[in-house]
């Protein structure tokens, strides 16, 4: 795809507009082999990525044309095809982010289907996705000082029910190095709506479920994220996101390499390595980065680092990701930069992002504003079922539902797949919503128990069960606890068994020790002599949530306030009601809750 040029998108009015052209006419390729060769060779001498090792600004990277991007794509699934790797197998990796990721990716989807796993998961949780996809060939790295990847895959292998073959980086080199790059060794015509990837849904979860992303859906997604942020050839890029999550696997390899854009990888470890941040702007300035990207947590410390002239060639707007945007952020963000956020709404299910605030319009911060073309979004009650009954009125909260071509068939398991569509052919989000009467889209709440710590989604049954293992817990809930930098933090609320005594930090302790990954461990544990329960004896999250934010905010605000009141809204989902001690405080609080992404009232 090529983009020398954009329409502006004010409202959804210009969105209806570009809708007027078949999507057939707009996307000239359907596949990411075809999506990447011919990349190859509209942009052959471009650089396709830089490759940063240290995080440093002054570093010499490895830098990869498209033409030799290509090469490298025909050359790793050339080598997959010789493994004896076919249409219908799967190839999984365990690898940080490395130009040898980037190859098997696009090698892999060529040749077969992709797999990328979590590295950072327990044994036990990468055995559940290895077994589910029933990996041909493991890709993974070994004995390398800061990760600890071969020593997870040495324990996962003996426990496998179909043994892959294991190719360590050292061999992927040498066998790479003596494929051709000019042909495939294989005829196989790929059609687009078979998978490309199996991508195992949040980012630490227990026993995540598999989506099956299609060819077709990515090669949407990479046409649509162009169109809403007006990204073309031209640009430089970051890539910092986790290549085992959709935002790293669609957003920086495949809607990046398939319009041309020169990327900046920024590290095997990406934004979670402390140089990366410590040098963003300088980093910036050598590349000649033209547009911002970073989740509302890693952005509150650019704009907090920044000095003068770090704009550079930057466009005025920029992507956040799908962690909620805190609205003082947003706007601190457009003083300081004079870049307007742009908070967009997506999932794996819906191959990764699906809507996005008008980026010559007005954003309507707190909003994740309009449907990428050729795609919708609903807000609808359900009955207790999940059946549907009505659509919701304008700003009545209900469950959002969406439809469009990147939205996935399914899950691998079919056994998932029961609830997944309403009304047809409208997946269910899980997610809680309003649509306003410009066609915005406000997220209020979650449906399934997710908790959303600097991006990472988090399962909060994988907490709960880990504490339920304890031999003092009978009852234990996990839920987000509001956080100015991470946006939630997970906390648990546990009940012990009659007769029993056990310390807080005690079963804190315990989960830190046995949760999967590390971000899920709870950073509070409050023991409460029962639990809240439902008329039918299920745990109540609402008032622990509420408990969790109101002890947040008592802590941010302390004595610039008489109380804080945690209220169900009927247009925002929750509210915070804060009563002044004293007139003269209210910028300072209103400067502290704007911190925080939940709507609040100052009284």
């Amino acid at each position: 795809m090529r983009f020398d040029s954009h329409p502006p998108i004010r409202s959804i009015a210009d969105i209806e507009a570009i809708e007027r052209a078949p999507l057939g006419q707009a996307i000239d390729v359907w596949t990411t082999r075809d999506l990447i060769a011919k990349s190859a060779v509209d942009f052959a001498d471009k650089p396709a990525f830089h490759f940063l090792t240290e995080g440093n600004a002054d570093e010499t990277p490895l830098t990869v044309s498209y033409g030799e991007l290509g090469q490298r794509m025909i050359q790793a699934a050339n080598m997959f095809h010789a493994m004896g790797v076919g249409p219908n197998d799967t190839v999984a990796y365990l690898l940080p982010n490395l130009p040898e990721t980037i190859y098997t990716i696009l090698g892999g989807t060529a040749v077969a289907r992709v797999a990328p796993v979590n590295w950072m998961l327990e044994p036990d949780h990468i055995i559940h996705i290895l077994d589910s996809i029933g990996a041909k060939v493991l890709v993974t790295i070994g004995p390398t000082p800061g990760f600890e990847i071969w020593d997870k895959v040495q324990a996962v292998l003996p426990r496998l029910a179909k043994k892959p073959k294991v190719l360590r980086l050292r061999c992927f080199n040498k066998l790479i190095n003596r494929q051709r790059s000019d042909a495939f060794d294989f005829d196989r015509t790929i059609d687009p709506n078979e998978p490309a990837l199996f991508l195992h849904t949040g980012g630490t979860t227990g026993k995540p479920k598999l989506a099956r992303l299609t060819h077709r859906g990515i090669a949407y997604h990479c046409w649509a994220n162009a169109i809403a942020k007006g990204l073309s050839h031209t640009d430089t890029v970051f890539a910092g996101g986790p290549l085992y999550h959709t935002g790293g696997v669609i957003l920086d390899v495949f809607s990046t390499y398939g319009i041309g854009t020169t990327s900046v990888m920024l590290t095997p470890m990406g934004f979670r390595n402390r140089a990366v941040i410590a040098n963003y702007w300088t980093i910036a300035a050598r590349y000649g980065l033209t547009v911002l990207n970073a989740v509302p947590t890693v952005l509150a410390t650019l704009v907090n680092n920044a000095g003068d002239g770090v704009r550079h060639n930057l466009r005025p707007y920029m992507g956040t990701g799908s962690a909620p945007l805190p609205v003082e952020v947003a706007k601190r963000a457009e003083a300081v930069l004079g870049i307007r956020p742009l908070s967009t709404y997506g999932a794996t299910e819906f191959t990764c992002l699906i809507t996005c605030p008008p980026r010559d319009g007005d954003p309507k911060y707190g909003s994740c504003g309009l449907p990428y073309a050729h795609s919708r979004f609903r807000t609808v009650i359900l009955d207790g079922d999940g059946r549907y009954l009505r659509d919701s009125a304008t700003d009545e909260i209900g469950v959002i539902v969406l439809k469009g071509p990147g939205v996935i068939p399914g899950y691998v398991d079919d056994a998932d797949n029961a609830k997944l569509f309403v009304d047809t052919d409208w997946l269910v989000s899980g997610d809680l919503g309003r649509i306003d009467a410009d066609g915005y889209l406000w997220i209020t709440g979650r449906l399934k128990d997710v908790i959303i710590r600097g991006g990472h989604n988090i399962d909060s049954r994988v907490i709960e069960e880990t504490l339920a293992a304890h031999p003092a817990v009978a009852l234990a809930a996990a839920v987000g606890k509001p956080d100015a930098y991470a946006g939630e933090l997970p906390v648990a609320y546990v009940q012990l068994k009659p007769g029993v005594t056990a310390d807080a930090d005690e079963i804190k302790e315990f989960a830190k020790a046995h949760i999967p990954e590390r971000a899920a461990a709870p950073v509070a544990v409050t023991i409460l002599a029962a639990l809240p329960l439902t008329s039918i004896g299920k745990i109540y999250k609402p008032p622990l949530r509420h408990d969790a934010a109101q002890l947040a905010f008592e802590m941010a605000l302390g004595d610039l306030v008489t109380a804080i009141v945690i209220t169900d809204d009927d247009k925002t989902g929750t509210r915070a009601v804060v009563t002044l001690r004293d007139p003269k405080n209210r910028e300072q609080v209103r400067d502290l809750m704007g911190r925080y992404t939940m709507a609040f009232e100052i009284i």
